[in-house]
């Protein structure tokens, strides 16, 4: 993914990345801090505040780290103020993102104590298969929003709003698939304590501009 992004994006996903591993350590499941004082953290109280693909990279890296964190952060979002329907949209694609590489990580080196990968018997293939879907689907997702967040930076809000439906449509069904593979993987307790419940958006729910 790094191919497609600019440099100040790869140089903040990284800041990200080190401060979450920092401040929140293997992956924690509960006791986060308010969300708010992750985004004054990682942003500062500068005029003008991140742009957009920075703050979806934000709660991408912190559902990488620990999925709850990643609604967390969308409510501490609003300390910079209100985001627009099409940025909530975004940020919950990037909530998808990287609860998905939460529970690959997790599930791959379950999958491994088990055995999962020292056969190609059909019962081991499909748990590899499994794995490598949501590691594909990840990445198909966040090319699709980053490509959001490039039309939205010159302006195409029509072609923006057009192109988040479909993703967001597909990240529903993602979502349900690695919830599916958490709990084969890494059990109902496992998934209960660490994934977040997204609620869904009425079908009759609007874009705000």
């Amino acid at each position: 993914m790094d191919a497609f992004r600019t440099e100040a994006e790869i140089a903040f996903r990284r800041k990200a990345r080190d401060y979450f591993a920092r401040e929140y350590g293997p992956a924690p499941s509960g006791g986060l801090p308010p969300g708010e004082r992750v985004w004054r953290e990682l942003f500062g109280d500068g005029p003008g505040g991140p742009d957009l693909s920075a703050r979806v990279l934000a709660v991408d890296e912190a559902a990488s780290r620990a999925p709850r964190l990643g609604p967390e952060l969308i409510q501490g979002r609003r300390s910079l103020g209100e985001p627009d329907g099409l940025e909530l949209k975004l940020l919950e694609l990037a909530v998808s993102t990287g609860t998905a590489a939460h529970i690959l990580e997790a599930g791959t080196l379950a999958a491994r104590a088990k055995g999962l990968f020292a056969s190609s018997l059909m019962g081991f293939r499909d748990a590899q298969e499994r794995l490598a879907g949501l590691a594909v689907g990840a990445e198909l997702l966040r090319l699709g929003t980053l490509r959001v967040c490039r039309l939205a930076g010159r302006g195409e809000a029509d072609r923006s709003i057009a192109e988040v439906e479909p993703l967001l449509a597909r990240s529903r069904a993602f979502r349900d698939e690695a919830l599916s593979v958490a709990r084969d993987l890494l059990g109902e307790d496992w998934t209960r304590d660490r994934i977040p419940v997204f609620p869904r958006p009425a079908a009759d729910e609007r874009t705000r501009s």
